[in-house]
Protein backbone atom coordinates (compact mmCIF):
# COMPACT_ATOMS: atom_id res chain seq x y z
CA UNK A 1 0.00 0.00 0.00
CA UNK A 2 1.33 3.45 -0.90
CA UNK A 3 0.07 6.87 0.17
CA UNK A 4 0.97 10.13 -1.58
CA UNK A 5 -0.34 13.66 -1.14
CA UNK A 6 0.32 17.11 -2.48
CA UNK A 7 0.49 18.95 0.85
CA UNK A 8 -0.07 18.38 4.59
CA UNK A 9 -0.89 20.93 7.30
CA UNK A 10 -1.23 20.27 11.06
CA UNK A 11 -4.42 22.07 12.12
CA UNK A 12 -4.42 21.05 15.82
CA UNK A 13 -1.12 19.97 17.39
CA UNK A 14 -2.86 18.83 20.59
CA UNK A 15 -4.87 16.12 18.81
CA UNK A 16 -2.62 15.66 15.79
CA UNK A 17 -5.30 16.88 13.36
CA UNK A 18 -4.12 17.01 9.75
CA UNK A 19 -5.34 18.50 6.48
CA UNK A 20 -4.09 16.66 3.41
CA UNK A 21 -4.58 17.80 -0.18
CA UNK A 22 -4.48 15.77 -3.42
CA UNK A 23 -4.40 12.43 -1.63
CA UNK A 24 -3.83 9.16 -3.50
CA UNK A 25 -3.86 5.71 -1.87
CA UNK A 26 -2.89 2.69 -4.02
CA UNK A 27 -3.14 -1.03 -3.23
CA UNK A 28 -3.08 -4.05 -5.59
CA UNK A 29 -4.50 -2.34 -8.65
CA UNK A 30 -7.07 -0.34 -6.68
CA UNK A 31 -6.83 3.28 -5.66
CA UNK A 32 -8.62 5.97 -3.67
CA UNK A 33 -8.15 9.64 -4.55
CA UNK A 34 -9.42 12.63 -2.55
CA UNK A 35 -9.13 16.36 -3.23
CA UNK A 36 -9.00 17.02 0.52
CA UNK A 37 -8.78 14.82 3.62
CA UNK A 38 -9.14 15.99 7.23
CA UNK A 39 -7.99 13.57 9.95
CA UNK A 40 -8.26 14.01 13.72
CA UNK A 41 -7.50 11.66 16.59
CA UNK A 42 -5.64 8.93 14.72
CA UNK A 43 -5.13 5.76 16.80
CA UNK A 44 -3.72 2.31 16.02
CA UNK A 45 -7.25 0.86 16.11
CA UNK A 46 -9.20 3.72 14.51
CA UNK A 47 -9.83 7.45 14.34
CA UNK A 48 -11.93 10.03 16.17
CA UNK A 49 -13.09 11.87 13.05
CA UNK A 50 -12.38 12.12 9.34
CA UNK A 51 -13.76 14.14 6.44
CA UNK A 52 -12.99 13.59 2.77
CA UNK A 53 -14.14 15.64 -0.21
CA UNK A 54 -13.97 15.01 -3.94
CA UNK A 55 -13.29 11.29 -3.68
CA UNK A 56 -12.83 8.78 -6.51
CA UNK A 57 -12.57 5.06 -5.80
CA UNK A 58 -11.26 2.99 -8.71
CA UNK A 59 -11.57 -0.80 -8.64
CA UNK A 60 -9.15 -3.23 -10.22
CA UNK A 61 -11.47 -3.63 -13.25
CA UNK A 62 -11.55 0.13 -13.76
CA UNK A 63 -15.04 0.74 -12.32
CA UNK A 64 -15.11 4.17 -10.67
CA UNK A 65 -17.16 5.36 -7.70
CA UNK A 66 -17.45 9.12 -7.21
CA UNK A 67 -18.28 10.58 -3.79
CA UNK A 68 -18.83 14.26 -3.11
CA UNK A 69 -18.19 14.12 0.64
CA UNK A 70 -17.68 11.58 3.43
CA UNK A 71 -17.83 12.27 7.16
CA UNK A 72 -17.19 9.68 9.88
CA UNK A 73 -16.75 9.78 13.63
CA UNK A 74 -15.63 7.31 16.30
CA UNK A 75 -14.32 4.51 14.11
CA UNK A 76 -12.70 1.51 15.83
CA UNK A 77 -11.49 -1.69 14.18
CA UNK A 78 -10.42 -4.93 15.86
CA UNK A 79 -7.77 -6.55 13.72
CA UNK A 80 -8.73 -10.08 12.59
CA UNK A 81 -6.40 -13.02 13.05
CA UNK A 82 -3.74 -13.48 10.37
CA UNK A 83 -5.33 -14.85 7.22
CA UNK A 84 -8.89 -14.25 8.50
CA UNK A 85 -11.38 -11.82 6.98
CA UNK A 86 -12.68 -8.81 8.83
CA UNK A 87 -16.11 -9.54 10.36
CA UNK A 88 -18.90 -6.94 10.75
CA UNK A 89 -18.75 -7.26 14.56
CA UNK A 90 -15.04 -6.27 14.50
CA UNK A 91 -15.97 -2.78 13.32
CA UNK A 92 -17.59 -0.08 15.45
CA UNK A 93 -18.74 3.27 14.07
CA UNK A 94 -20.48 6.16 15.75
CA UNK A 95 -21.49 8.14 12.67
CA UNK A 96 -21.07 7.98 8.88
CA UNK A 97 -22.47 10.34 6.27
CA UNK A 98 -21.94 10.01 2.51
CA UNK A 99 -23.04 12.67 0.01
CA UNK A 100 -23.41 12.49 -3.78
CA UNK A 101 -22.33 8.89 -4.36
CA UNK A 102 -22.27 7.63 -7.95
CA UNK A 103 -21.15 4.15 -8.97
CA UNK A 104 -20.30 3.95 -12.65
CA UNK A 105 -20.09 0.88 -14.86
CA UNK A 106 -22.59 -1.70 -16.15
CA UNK A 107 -24.91 -1.22 -13.15
CA UNK A 108 -24.84 2.48 -12.28
CA UNK A 109 -26.01 3.47 -8.79
CA UNK A 110 -26.55 6.97 -7.44
CA UNK A 111 -27.34 8.03 -3.85
CA UNK A 112 -27.90 11.61 -2.84
CA UNK A 113 -27.21 10.93 0.84
CA UNK A 114 -26.57 7.92 3.10
CA UNK A 115 -26.31 8.09 6.89
CA UNK A 116 -25.43 5.41 9.48
CA UNK A 117 -25.59 6.17 13.20
CA UNK A 118 -24.62 4.11 16.25
CA UNK A 119 -23.19 1.04 14.57
CA UNK A 120 -21.97 -0.05 17.99
CA UNK A 121 -22.26 -3.24 20.10
CA UNK A 122 -25.47 -3.25 22.16
CA UNK A 123 -26.69 0.04 20.68
CA UNK A 124 -29.83 0.66 18.64
CA UNK A 125 -28.80 2.24 15.35
CA UNK A 126 -30.24 4.21 12.48
CA UNK A 127 -29.76 3.98 8.72
CA UNK A 128 -31.18 6.29 6.07
CA UNK A 129 -30.82 6.79 2.32
CA UNK A 130 -32.12 9.62 0.15
CA UNK A 131 -32.33 9.86 -3.62
CA UNK A 132 -31.49 6.25 -4.52
CA UNK A 133 -31.32 5.57 -8.29
CA UNK A 134 -30.31 2.10 -9.57
CA UNK A 135 -30.03 0.89 -13.18
CA UNK A 136 -30.50 -2.86 -13.73
CA UNK A 137 -30.45 -3.33 -17.53
CA UNK A 138 -30.51 -7.15 -17.33
CA UNK A 139 -33.69 -7.33 -15.21
CA UNK A 140 -36.01 -7.62 -18.24
CA UNK A 141 -39.36 -6.24 -17.07
CA UNK A 142 -37.71 -3.20 -15.51
CA UNK A 143 -34.36 -1.49 -15.89
CA UNK A 144 -34.44 1.35 -13.38
CA UNK A 145 -35.56 1.75 -9.76
CA UNK A 146 -35.80 5.09 -7.99
CA UNK A 147 -36.47 5.46 -4.25
CA UNK A 148 -36.92 8.85 -2.64
CA UNK A 149 -36.16 7.79 0.93
CA UNK A 150 -35.31 4.75 3.09
CA UNK A 151 -35.15 4.98 6.89
CA UNK A 152 -34.59 2.20 9.45
CA UNK A 153 -34.62 2.81 13.20
CA UNK A 154 -34.69 0.75 16.39
CA UNK A 155 -32.51 -2.20 15.28
CA UNK A 156 -29.15 -3.31 16.70
CA UNK A 157 -27.30 -3.02 13.39
CA UNK A 158 -24.10 -4.47 14.84
CA UNK A 159 -25.79 -7.71 15.93
CA UNK A 160 -27.92 -8.02 12.78
CA UNK A 161 -25.00 -7.76 10.34
CA UNK A 162 -22.88 -10.10 12.46
CA UNK A 163 -25.64 -12.74 12.39
CA UNK A 164 -26.18 -12.39 8.63
CA UNK A 165 -22.44 -12.69 7.96
CA UNK A 166 -22.35 -15.89 10.03
CA UNK A 167 -25.41 -17.31 8.26
CA UNK A 168 -27.56 -17.09 11.41
CA UNK A 169 -31.04 -15.70 11.97
CA UNK A 170 -30.81 -12.05 13.09
CA UNK A 171 -31.85 -11.46 16.70
CA UNK A 172 -35.30 -10.14 17.48
CA UNK A 173 -35.41 -6.37 18.15
CA UNK A 174 -35.24 -5.42 21.81
CA UNK A 175 -36.84 -2.02 21.21
CA UNK A 176 -39.55 -0.49 19.06
CA UNK A 177 -38.46 -0.37 15.43
CA UNK A 178 -39.63 1.12 12.14
CA UNK A 179 -38.80 0.92 8.46
CA UNK A 180 -40.04 3.35 5.82
CA UNK A 181 -39.39 3.16 2.08
CA UNK A 182 -41.02 6.06 0.27
CA UNK A 183 -41.44 7.25 -3.29
CA UNK A 184 -40.65 4.08 -5.25
CA UNK A 185 -40.77 4.29 -9.03
CA UNK A 186 -39.95 1.44 -11.43
CA UNK A 187 -39.38 2.10 -15.14
CA UNK A 188 -38.46 0.31 -18.35
CA UNK A 189 -36.76 2.79 -20.65
CA UNK A 190 -38.95 5.89 -20.66
CA UNK A 191 -42.10 3.99 -19.63
CA UNK A 192 -43.16 3.69 -16.00
CA UNK A 193 -43.84 0.09 -14.99
CA UNK A 194 -45.11 0.71 -11.47
CA UNK A 195 -44.94 2.87 -8.40
CA UNK A 196 -45.42 2.64 -4.65
CA UNK A 197 -46.13 5.62 -2.46
CA UNK A 198 -44.68 4.01 0.65
CA UNK A 199 -43.84 0.73 2.34
CA UNK A 200 -43.96 1.05 6.11
CA UNK A 201 -43.15 -1.50 8.81
CA UNK A 202 -43.34 -0.89 12.54
CA UNK A 203 -42.98 -3.08 15.60
CA UNK A 204 -43.75 -2.40 19.25
CA UNK A 205 -42.10 -4.56 21.90
CA UNK A 206 -44.63 -5.47 24.56
CA UNK A 207 -42.32 -5.32 27.61
CA UNK A 208 -44.22 -8.10 29.35
CA UNK A 209 -47.14 -7.92 26.92
CA UNK A 210 -47.47 -9.34 23.39
CA UNK A 211 -45.34 -7.74 20.69
CA UNK A 212 -47.21 -6.13 17.81
CA UNK A 213 -46.22 -5.38 14.24
CA UNK A 214 -47.76 -3.58 11.29
CA UNK A 215 -46.97 -3.46 7.57
CA UNK A 216 -48.61 -1.18 5.01
CA UNK A 217 -48.23 -0.64 1.27
CA UNK A 218 -49.64 2.73 0.26
CA UNK A 219 -50.39 3.95 -3.23
CA UNK A 220 -49.45 0.80 -5.13
CA UNK A 221 -49.78 1.24 -8.90
CA UNK A 222 -48.95 -1.24 -11.68
CA UNK A 223 -48.85 0.14 -15.21
CA UNK A 224 -49.64 -1.86 -18.38
CA UNK A 225 -46.09 -2.96 -19.22
CA UNK A 226 -45.72 -5.52 -22.08
CA UNK A 227 -46.00 -8.62 -19.89
CA UNK A 228 -49.52 -7.74 -18.67
CA UNK A 229 -50.63 -5.05 -21.12
CA UNK A 230 -52.99 -7.30 -23.13
CA UNK A 231 -54.43 -8.80 -19.95
CA UNK A 232 -55.21 -5.37 -18.47
CA UNK A 233 -56.73 -4.15 -21.73
CA UNK A 234 -59.05 -7.17 -21.98
CA UNK A 235 -60.23 -6.55 -18.42
CA UNK A 236 -60.76 -2.84 -19.05
CA UNK A 237 -58.06 -1.50 -16.71
CA UNK A 238 -55.79 1.42 -17.56
CA UNK A 239 -53.66 0.39 -14.54
CA UNK A 240 -54.00 -1.50 -11.27
CA UNK A 241 -54.02 0.55 -8.07
CA UNK A 242 -54.47 -0.54 -4.50
CA UNK A 243 -53.26 -0.76 -0.93
CA UNK A 244 -52.24 -3.47 1.53
CA UNK A 245 -52.06 -3.59 5.31
CA UNK A 246 -51.34 -6.31 7.86
CA UNK A 247 -51.14 -6.31 11.65
CA UNK A 248 -49.75 -9.08 13.85
CA UNK A 249 -49.54 -9.82 17.55
CA UNK A 250 -47.07 -12.31 19.07
CA UNK A 251 -47.11 -13.57 22.65
CA UNK A 252 -43.79 -15.37 23.13
CA UNK A 253 -44.75 -16.59 26.61
CA UNK A 254 -47.98 -18.22 25.42
CA UNK A 255 -46.53 -19.24 22.05
CA UNK A 256 -49.41 -17.53 20.22
CA UNK A 257 -49.12 -15.69 16.91
CA UNK A 258 -52.12 -13.76 15.59
CA UNK A 259 -52.64 -12.17 12.22
CA UNK A 260 -55.13 -9.64 13.53
CA UNK A 261 -55.99 -8.25 10.16
CA UNK A 262 -54.70 -8.51 6.61
CA UNK A 263 -56.38 -6.39 3.94
CA UNK A 264 -55.53 -6.30 0.25
CA UNK A 265 -57.62 -4.06 -1.96
CA UNK A 266 -57.33 -3.47 -5.71
CA UNK A 267 -59.58 -0.61 -6.76
CA UNK A 268 -62.47 -1.56 -9.05
CA UNK A 269 -61.38 -5.20 -8.81
CA UNK A 270 -61.60 -6.95 -5.43
CA UNK A 271 -60.76 -6.78 -1.75
CA UNK A 272 -59.65 -9.59 0.53
CA UNK A 273 -59.38 -9.79 4.31
CA UNK A 274 -57.63 -12.54 6.28
CA UNK A 275 -57.05 -13.27 9.96
CA UNK A 276 -55.87 -16.33 11.89
CA UNK A 277 -54.44 -17.48 15.22
CA UNK A 278 -51.58 -19.98 15.55
CA UNK A 279 -50.57 -21.64 18.81
CA UNK A 280 -47.38 -23.48 19.68
CA UNK A 281 -45.14 -20.91 18.00
CA UNK A 282 -41.80 -20.32 19.70
CA UNK A 283 -39.72 -17.17 19.41
CA UNK A 284 -37.10 -18.88 17.24
CA UNK A 285 -39.75 -20.41 14.96
CA UNK A 286 -41.43 -17.02 14.61
CA UNK A 287 -38.11 -15.42 13.59
CA UNK A 288 -37.63 -18.12 10.93
CA UNK A 289 -41.28 -17.97 9.83
CA UNK A 290 -41.40 -21.73 10.45
CA UNK A 291 -44.91 -22.84 11.41
CA UNK A 292 -44.77 -26.56 10.66
CA UNK A 293 -45.13 -27.43 14.35
CA UNK A 294 -47.81 -24.79 14.99
CA UNK A 295 -51.54 -25.41 15.47
CA UNK A 296 -54.36 -23.41 13.90
CA UNK A 297 -56.79 -22.14 16.54
CA UNK A 298 -58.92 -19.78 14.43
CA UNK A 299 -59.20 -18.65 10.82
CA UNK A 300 -61.25 -16.16 8.83
CA UNK A 301 -61.14 -15.28 5.14
CA UNK A 302 -63.32 -12.65 3.52
CA UNK A 303 -63.49 -11.81 -0.19
CA UNK A 304 -65.43 -8.96 -1.75
CA UNK A 305 -65.79 -8.88 -5.52
CA UNK A 306 -65.85 -5.36 -6.92
CA UNK A 307 -66.13 -6.32 -10.62
CA UNK A 308 -63.06 -8.57 -11.11
CA UNK A 309 -64.98 -11.82 -11.65
CA UNK A 310 -67.40 -10.11 -14.01
CA UNK A 311 -64.53 -8.65 -16.03
CA UNK A 312 -62.80 -12.05 -16.20
CA UNK A 313 -65.98 -13.75 -17.39
CA UNK A 314 -66.62 -11.05 -20.01
CA UNK A 315 -63.04 -11.25 -21.29
CA UNK A 316 -63.22 -15.04 -21.62
CA UNK A 317 -66.62 -14.85 -23.32
CA UNK A 318 -65.25 -12.40 -25.87
CA UNK A 319 -62.64 -14.92 -27.02
CA UNK A 320 -64.78 -18.08 -26.89
CA UNK A 321 -68.19 -19.18 -28.11
CA UNK A 322 -69.58 -19.42 -24.61
CA UNK A 323 -71.73 -17.00 -22.67
CA UNK A 324 -70.66 -15.39 -19.41
CA UNK A 325 -73.20 -17.58 -17.59
CA UNK A 326 -71.66 -20.74 -19.06
CA UNK A 327 -68.20 -19.57 -18.07
CA UNK A 328 -69.25 -18.83 -14.49
CA UNK A 329 -71.00 -22.19 -14.21
CA UNK A 330 -67.80 -23.79 -15.46
CA UNK A 331 -65.85 -22.07 -12.70
CA UNK A 332 -68.28 -23.44 -10.12
CA UNK A 333 -67.81 -26.95 -11.52
CA UNK A 334 -64.03 -26.58 -11.40
CA UNK A 335 -64.26 -25.44 -7.76
CA UNK A 336 -66.17 -28.61 -6.90
CA UNK A 337 -63.43 -30.70 -8.50
CA UNK A 338 -60.68 -28.80 -6.72
CA UNK A 339 -62.40 -29.32 -3.36
CA UNK A 340 -63.13 -33.01 -3.99
CA UNK A 341 -66.86 -32.42 -4.24
CA UNK A 342 -67.09 -30.79 -0.82
CA UNK A 343 -66.85 -33.51 1.81
CA UNK A 344 -66.36 -31.96 5.20
CA UNK A 345 -66.13 -28.51 3.58
CA UNK A 346 -69.31 -28.73 1.52
CA UNK A 347 -70.70 -25.50 3.08
CA UNK A 348 -67.57 -23.66 1.99
CA UNK A 349 -67.86 -25.07 -1.53
CA UNK A 350 -71.47 -23.95 -1.76
CA UNK A 351 -70.55 -20.41 -0.75
CA UNK A 352 -67.66 -20.25 -3.19
CA UNK A 353 -69.85 -21.56 -6.02
CA UNK A 354 -72.46 -18.86 -5.36
CA UNK A 355 -69.71 -16.24 -5.61
CA UNK A 356 -68.34 -17.70 -8.85
CA UNK A 357 -71.81 -17.86 -10.40
CA UNK A 358 -72.43 -14.19 -9.59
CA UNK A 359 -75.20 -14.97 -7.07
CA UNK A 360 -73.18 -13.25 -4.31
CA UNK A 361 -70.61 -10.47 -4.23
CA UNK A 362 -69.03 -11.40 -0.92
CA UNK A 363 -68.07 -14.61 0.85
CA UNK A 364 -66.74 -15.13 4.38
CA UNK A 365 -65.18 -18.40 5.52
CA UNK A 366 -64.42 -18.95 9.20
CA UNK A 367 -63.05 -21.84 11.23
CA UNK A 368 -63.04 -22.22 15.02
CA UNK A 369 -62.22 -25.85 15.91
CA UNK A 370 -62.83 -27.07 19.50
CA UNK A 371 -59.09 -27.57 19.82
CA UNK A 372 -56.25 -26.25 17.66
CA UNK A 373 -55.52 -28.26 14.51
CA UNK A 374 -51.87 -29.04 13.58
CA UNK A 375 -50.84 -27.04 10.55
CA UNK A 376 -49.44 -30.22 9.00
CA UNK A 377 -52.96 -31.69 8.92
CA UNK A 378 -54.63 -28.75 7.20
CA UNK A 379 -54.29 -29.84 3.54
CA UNK A 380 -56.32 -33.09 3.94
CA UNK A 381 -58.91 -31.25 5.99
CA UNK A 382 -59.23 -28.55 3.32
CA UNK A 383 -59.84 -31.23 0.69
CA UNK A 384 -62.58 -32.91 2.68
CA UNK A 385 -60.34 -35.78 3.76
CA UNK A 386 -60.59 -38.31 6.55
CA UNK A 387 -61.93 -36.01 9.25
CA UNK A 388 -65.67 -35.81 8.97
CA UNK A 389 -67.42 -33.33 11.22
CA UNK A 390 -70.34 -31.04 10.66
CA UNK A 391 -71.09 -28.77 13.57
CA UNK A 392 -69.71 -25.22 13.77
CA UNK A 393 -67.51 -26.35 16.65
CA UNK A 394 -66.22 -29.38 14.80
CA UNK A 395 -68.18 -32.02 16.72
CA UNK A 396 -69.24 -35.21 14.87
CA UNK A 397 -72.60 -34.98 13.15
CA UNK A 398 -75.41 -36.92 14.79
CA UNK A 399 -76.75 -39.81 12.68
CA UNK A 400 -80.26 -38.32 12.64
CA UNK A 401 -79.13 -34.79 11.71
CA UNK A 402 -79.34 -33.61 8.08
CA UNK A 403 -76.12 -33.34 6.09
CA UNK A 404 -74.47 -29.91 5.71
CA UNK A 405 -75.82 -29.55 2.17
CA UNK A 406 -79.39 -30.04 3.37
CA UNK A 407 -78.94 -27.52 6.18
CA UNK A 408 -77.53 -25.02 3.71
CA UNK A 409 -80.50 -25.45 1.40
CA UNK A 410 -82.90 -25.03 4.32
CA UNK A 411 -81.23 -21.79 5.38
CA UNK A 412 -81.14 -20.55 1.80
CA UNK A 413 -84.89 -21.11 1.49
CA UNK A 414 -85.32 -19.14 4.70
CA UNK A 415 -83.44 -16.25 3.08
CA UNK A 416 -80.48 -16.34 5.50
CA UNK A 417 -77.82 -17.26 2.93
CA UNK A 418 -75.54 -18.75 5.59
CA UNK A 419 -74.16 -22.19 6.14
CA UNK A 420 -72.18 -23.83 8.88
CA UNK A 421 -70.10 -26.98 9.05
CA UNK A 422 -67.56 -28.56 11.32
CA UNK A 423 -64.73 -27.08 9.29
CA UNK A 424 -66.12 -23.69 10.26
CA UNK A 425 -68.78 -21.48 8.75
CA UNK A 426 -69.32 -19.53 5.60
CA UNK A 427 -71.67 -16.72 4.75
CA UNK A 428 -72.80 -15.48 1.36
CA UNK A 429 -74.09 -11.98 0.86
CA UNK A 430 -77.12 -12.12 -1.47
CA UNK A 431 -76.49 -10.52 -4.81
CA UNK A 432 -78.63 -7.63 -6.10
CA UNK A 433 -81.39 -8.40 -8.62
CA UNK A 434 -79.99 -9.72 -11.91
CA UNK A 435 -80.41 -6.44 -13.73
CA UNK A 436 -78.26 -4.68 -11.08
CA UNK A 437 -75.39 -7.17 -11.08
CA UNK A 438 -72.81 -5.52 -13.28
CA UNK A 439 -69.29 -4.18 -13.00
CA UNK A 440 -70.53 -0.61 -12.97
CA UNK A 441 -72.97 -1.17 -10.13
CA UNK A 442 -70.56 -3.15 -7.97
CA UNK A 443 -67.52 -0.92 -8.38
CA UNK A 444 -69.50 2.28 -7.91
CA UNK A 445 -70.57 1.08 -4.49
CA UNK A 446 -66.99 0.50 -3.34
CA UNK A 447 -66.00 4.00 -2.31
CA UNK A 448 -63.56 2.79 0.35
CA UNK A 449 -61.41 -0.29 0.19
CA UNK A 450 -61.27 -0.58 3.96
CA UNK A 451 -64.99 -0.13 4.60
CA UNK A 452 -66.08 -3.71 3.77
CA UNK A 453 -63.88 -5.03 6.58
CA UNK A 454 -64.23 -2.23 9.12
Amino acid sequence: MTLTYGSAVVTNPATGALRLADVLLRQRGEQIAAAELLLDGLRPDGITSATAQGMTLTAEDGTATLIGKVELRDLAVTRPAPGAQLRPDQVALGYLRVEALAVQGARPVAITEAVVQDYLPGRVGRVSFAGLDVLVPEAGVLDRVKIARIALEGVELHAVLAALAAGDVPPRPNADYSLAIEGITVTQGDARVGALGALRMAGVQGQGRPDTGRVTLEGLRVEPFPLIEDWLRKLGYAALTGDLSAETRFDATAGRLELIGFLLGIRDAAAMGLSFTLEGVGAEAASRMDFQDARLAAFSLRYLDQSLLGRLAAAEAATTRRTERQIRDGWATQAAGAMAGGGAVAPVLAAVQRLLRGQATEVTITAAPPKPVPVSELPPLALGGRRRCSGPSGSPRRPDSPPPEARHQTMARAGRRACQGDSGSCQCRPAPPPQAVGPETVSAGAASLASPFA
